[in-house]
């Protein structure tokens, strides 16, 4: 166990001056180096952790919550669509502060159920949930003490629907986690001095260079907004909440507005008061639990720690009434085997209305996946990456939530398309396709690879008898059976002795 810890002790150096000697040009490069005392304090808090990382493992699935002010206005103001995201809506239409503000008067969420949304999520095999406590806009989800931006003193909503969520999720037994835009905050924080201004900041389309509010800043300064705020109110949340399963931190946008010691100063408060709590790598410099993928990104299966890819049900993460290109069954599940397989996590958004209703499309993608998983889900739960992630031709690719709008999804899969995963002496082949013969091969279970199988199944029908394993692979008949999904996932059963063994991660 003590050798395990140094090579945990090893990576997590490793992973922490790969992500210093990359930012080295940024805003904060003289602070740049973490003091030493703080790296071991680090290293010690998060290999603490791994009964939650191993938690983590076993849960793979989760739900996403976008909702806030921004919800209200659909993607639109003042009459007139605005391109981009629409939670960044603000941000996009340069919204001066005030104006933007007199949204609260009209959130009211006359039908928000938390027991629909955590069932939502629990049938569909999900086992946490992340919502947005605050977003880039500054508005708080909660009651705070540290900014009158929130939805107790701004709203007429009578309730405070994280006390909601936080009941029903501890009720229905699913980890209940924040999301908390530490850095970026429209409202309350500061213009972002020292980074790299827009030629023009009135426009819509323009890059996120300075992703801060330079149109109509606060008087903030930067030193302000993190004491004042951004600490106060990470600090609230793990007050009022005692046992959560992660703070989501976003974003730190490479290092530019945010330095090592602050980035360790919001782990160190959330370790100290729930030592459990998972954080995220967006917390920034390297000191997350888990790394979190670019939204709608697929790592490849090289990353040591573990993982998780943040997607959206069509492309965007708060609600809009213009984008209903809902992923389809197959295209969710796809996702889902895709990262499995790869050993990552899903954590797939939803954007509810602003009544607190969730759009219907949402509604039938997140039941296609409950289909699959009720047959499935042995092949996701707690499962790691084989060696050997998938063999056939299918592959996809995707650099952000827009590049699926631009392309869409235009993969083709057929039955000769298997992913794999990995749980004790199992082996899980996942096809997407069901061959039109009813005869299946898979290549890369060979004698040279796995010495002897024990039993082959279909999940959700039972033992296969008809299989041969040679050189050319696993081949089997499968039942004319109708499972009420895509698909089908075949189990076998093995003594154990494999000569590609599972990846290990930390």
């Amino acid at each position: 166990m003590r050798l395990y810890h140094y090579y945990l002790f090893i990576i997590g150096i490793i992973l922490l001056l790969s992500t210093l000697v990359g930012s080295a040009g940024d805003l904060n490069a003289p602070d740049f180096e973490l003091p030493e005392s703080m790296r071991q304090d680090w290293n010690r808090m998060h290999y603490s952790k791994q009964d939650a990382l191993d938690q983590f493992n076993e849960d793979k699935l989760g739900m996403f919550i976008h909702w806030g002010l921004y919800s209200l206005t659909s993607a639109e103001w003042k009459g007139e669509r605005v391109p981009g995201l629409g939670e960044w809506i603000m941000y996009h239409a340069c919204i001066p502060r005030d104006e933007y503000a007199q949204l609260a008067s009209q959130f009211n969420p006359e039908k928000f159920d938390a027991a629909e949304w955590v069932g939502l999520a629990k049938n569909a095999g999900m086992k946490y949930i992340v919502i947005t406590a605050k977003h880039h806009d500054g508005f708080a989800l909660f009651s705070s003490k540290h900014s009158p931006f929130n939805i107790t003193d701004m709203t007429p909503c009578p309730f405070e629907p994280l006390d909601l969520l936080y009941k029903e999720c501890q009720k229905q037994g699913i980890g209940l986690g924040f999301y908390y835009s530490h850095v970026i905050d429209w409202y309350d924080g500061w213009c972002g001095e020292g980074g790299w201004l827009d030629e023009n900041t009135n426009d819509r389309n323009r890059n996120k260079s300075n992703p801060m509010n330079n149109w109509d800043p606060s008087d903030n300064t930067r030193a302000r907004y993190f004491q004042g705020k951004s600490y106060p109110q990470v600090q609230e949340l793990l007050d009022r909440y005692p046992k959560l399963y992660s703070l989501w931190f976003d974003y730190w946008y490479k290092g530019k507005y945010i330095k090592p010691t602050e980035s360790f100063k919001f782990y160190k408060l959330v370790y100290d008061t729930q030592p459990r709590c998972l954080v995220n790598s967006r917390i920034g410099h390297g000191l997350g639990d888990y790394i979190v993928a670019g939204d709608n990104e697929i790592l490849t299966t090289e990353q040591i720690m573990r993982w998780e890819t943040p997607g959206t049900m069509n492309n965007t993460w708060g609600y809009s009434k213009y984008d209903n290109d809902w992923k389809s069954e197959k295209e969710l599940i796809y996702w889902i085997v895709n990262i499995i397989s790869r050993g990552g996590n899903y954590l797939l958004n939803i954007g509810p209305k602003p009544d607190g209703s969730i759009p219907e499309g949402t509604i039938k993608g997140f039941q296609a996946i409950g289909r699959w998983m009720k047959i499935n889900s042995e092949a996701v739960y707690g499962t790691n990456a084989w060696q050997i992630i998938h063999e056939g031709a299918s592959e996809l690719t995707s650099k952000g939530t827009l590049d699926r709008q631009e392309k869409g999804f235009s993969t083709t899969i057929t039955s000769k398309d298997i992913w794999f995963t990995t749980k004790g002496n199992n082996l899980y082949a996942i096809a997407l396709e069901w061959p039109d013969n009813n005869r299946l091969k898979v290549k890369s279970i060979t004698p040279a690879r796995v010495k002897e199988i024990q039993k082959v199944t279909l999940l959700g029908y039972g033992a296969l008898t008809d299989w041969k394993i040679d050189k050319t692979g696993l081949s089997f008949s499968l039942p004319k059976v109708d499972l009420n999904t895509i698909g089908c996932v075949i189990k076998i059963e093995t003594d154990g002795t494999w000569t590609d063994r599972p990846l290990k991660r930390m």
